[in-house]
């Protein structure tokens, strides 16, 4: 499935949404910042400014040069860009489901009723049809899929579904075992720690 970025501005204008909304930021140093060429760049801002989030500022309102030549006309964000970089940062900081029914990061758990309703206001917001149950289901596998790859050999990961919706959880395998052995021959115990 599609991400919500995907499915609005695409990664490249959401990179470059991310560098606008830090500060003003012209042409030539977005060219240097993201590394790519001057065509798709442009293309790239063209689509960004007839879909209305991020314009360039006025002439009159700037003096800066970033060298010989012209002035460089910086881009800032819209209201519309705005508010879209401000609901997508509230989906991330939501994280994904099963962090947030079970938190280990120190915040606050949700039901999956108000993890859903929150999701649905984001996307609602943003003017896009909230994925089907099925897209929200590949979703979670491919993020799964993700976690398993990236597995370091001292992890464990239990996957495993909770009130009908996939949790995962990752514990750490311990580097060694604490083994207690009665010594033959008198009443002591040995304790020995070996690796695992």
């Amino acid at each position: 499935m599609e991400s919500i970025v995907e499915r609005t501005i695409g990664q490249t204008g959401y990179e470059l949404l991310q560098i606008v909304a830090a500060k003003e930021v012209g042409f030539n140093r977005l060219l240097s910042q993201l590394h790519m060429n001057n065509h798709t760049l442009r293309k790239e801002l063209q689509k960004l400014e007839k879909e209305g989030y991020v314009e360039k500022r006025p002439r009159k309102e700037f003096e800066q040069r970033s060298g010989p030549g012209r002035p460089e006309e910086p881009y800032r964000l819209t209201e519309k860009g705005t508010k879209y970089f401000a609901v997508i940062k509230e989906l991330e900081d939501l994280g994904p489901l099963h962090l947030r029914i079970v938190p280990t990061d120190g915040r606050p758990a949700v039901t999956y009723e108000q993890y859903v309703e929150k999701r649905r206001k984001a996307y609602d917001q943003l003017g896009i049809p909230f994925p089907t149950a099925k897209e929200i289901r590949e979703e979670n596998l491919d993020f799964f899929a993700d976690q398993v790859r990236n597995l370091h050999p001292n992890v464990i990961m239990l996957i495993e579904t909770l009130n009908g919706e996939p949790r995962c959880t990752v514990l750490m395998k311990p580097f060694y075992v604490v083994k207690k052995e009665k010594l033959e021959g008198c009443r002591g115990r040995r304790i020995v720690i070996e690796p695992t």
